[in-house]
């Protein structure tokens, strides 16, 4: 945030060939940032800015500002932008609503498919273990059968009855001691042992059919890791996606009864706060209607009446409930009318300018830049407006371009911007001066002689 301080430095340098830079105390901006925080304190007022009084949005703001209403109007607009979420909400529900149907028999389907397998990397694991197992059980007989042959089985030589052989002969030699003698009576016992092991894995024997269900195990496995992503892993994350996504689906039903109890809810606050602020409008508007018409008369727009009309809508939007128009009777007895349909562009400037002299204590603008608003207006209708721009001024700093001396005699300090063309260089040159307080009067009368 650029604003730390209560001294705000505003600046914008234009180039004659480059695109002009701003500035917001002293750090560089876009323009469009530069123009949006400056309308919070400079109000401009012209022959084109006039127009934006016939918004009636602009016209309810301006009501609002003489109202006070700041703090119920923020109230209202953080109730209505939830009011706003919560119907976001809503309709994004029914969409997947819409769906459900298709996507919920897309999901059941896709996970009874995972479900029938069960699938686990362990449970992989283990069925490649006992396929590769099985496969080499064959040869694995064979080899078993040869080692056991070797060991005890072989009629003219095995290894058992050898060593039987050296152990009966052995306790014959005194010299070899105990302790060596009962490490070959050891060494037989766990051969016999081995010998046992090996002739119960000769008896094994397995199901044909079990084979060809590991392989039909392991077949699945395959088409779930092609269809969900490669791995065994990958399958279980999807389908833990896919349980989250039925079971969010199977809650909509229950999420739209619960958002719509919130819309009601937030309806029912909105539509307390938007009457409030009705209330208060209508209260209001009489009194600013009594003072602008008084304001536009002393600014020669006699005989003139001036009115804001309030109704009240049934629906809501961003400003409340509150539907209004400005209307006035510019000659008496001709009736009142919108002011966008019988208003001149010297009577807007003028109907602003009252406005900006009773509403210039009650908002945030402290500068007034009024860019030729004596359009249309001269004598001792010129000399009312420059009166008025010096009532304005009392609430903050006037700034006012104009081509009229009735008007400029109003101001504490001038500058004079003239315009001279040199016809050998085919260039104009603007030229300013400064007119100081005390020669203000002076200036302006000769001017008015010219």
């Amino acid at each position: 945030h650029p604003v730390e301080c209560s001294e705000i430095t505003v600046k914008r340098v234009i180039y004659p060939q480059e695109s002009s830079k701003a500035f917001l105390n002293f750090q560089s901006c876009p323009l469009s940032t530069l123009s949006h925080f400056s309308k919070r304190y400079i109000d401009l007022v012209g022959q084109f800015e006039n127009q934006k009084l016939l918004s009636e949005d602009y016209q309810l703001v301006l009501l609002d500002n003489f109202s006070k209403n700041q703090s119920l109007f923020e109230k209202y607009q953080t109730a209505f932008q939830e009011l706003t979420n919560f119907q976001r909400e809503k309709t994004k529900l029914e969409g997947l609503s819409h769906d459900i149907n298709q996507k919920e028999d897309f999901l059941k389907f896709q996970i009874d498919e995972i479900e029938s397998l069960s699938p686990s990397v362990e449970g992989e694991k283990k069925l490649l273990e006992k396929k590769e197992f099985i496969s080499n059980w064959h040869k694995q007989q064979t080899t078993a059968k040869h080692v056991l042959n070797l060991l005890s089985e072989n009629d003219e030589f095995n290894i058992l009855s050898s060593l039987h052989s050296v152990i009966k002969t052995a306790g014959s030699i005194p010299q070899v001691d105990g302790l060596s003698h009962e490490s070959l009576e050891s060494a037989k016992v766990l051969i016999e042992d081995y010998c046992y092991e090996l002739s119960r894995s000769l008896e094994t024997e397995f199901d044909e059919n079990e084979y060809e269900e590991i392989i039909d195990q392991l077949d699945r496995y395959q088409k779930l890791k092609r269809k969900f992503g490669g791995e065994t892993q990958k399958v279980l994350e999807t389908y833990a996606q896919y349980k989250e996504e039925l079971t969010e689906i199977q809650k909509v039903d229950q999420k739209l009864n619960e958002i719509n109890q919130k819309i009601t809810e937030a309806k029912g606050l909105c539509f307390d706060l938007a009457n409030q602020l009705h209330i208060k409008r209508l209260e209001t508007s009489k009194d600013l209607s009594k003072k602008l018409t008084a304001s536009i008369r002393s600014l020669k727009m006699i005989g003139a009446s001036i009115s804001f009309n309030i109704q009240k809508r049934e629906n809501l939007d961003s400003r409340g409930c509150s539907e209004i128009s400005l209307v006035a009777e510019t000659n008496p007895g001709e009736g009142f009318h919108k002011v966008k349909h019988i208003a001149s562009g010297g009577e807007l400037s003028r109907i602003l300018l009252g406005l900006r002299q009773i509403l210039s204590s009650h908002d945030s603008i402290s500068v007034f830049l009024f860019d030729e608003i004596d359009t249309g207006v001269g004598g001792e209708t010129a000399l009312a407006v420059g009166s008025a721009l010096e009532n304005v001024s009392l609430e903050g700093q006037v700034i006012a371009i104009t081509h009229l001396p009735q008007i400029a005699k109003f101001a504490n300090r001038i500058v004079e911007v003239t315009k001279d063309v040199n016809v050998k260089n085919k260039k104009t040159i603007s030229r300013t001066q400064i007119i100081q307080d005390d020669k203000v009067q002076s200036y302006t009368q000769a001017m008015a002689h010219i």
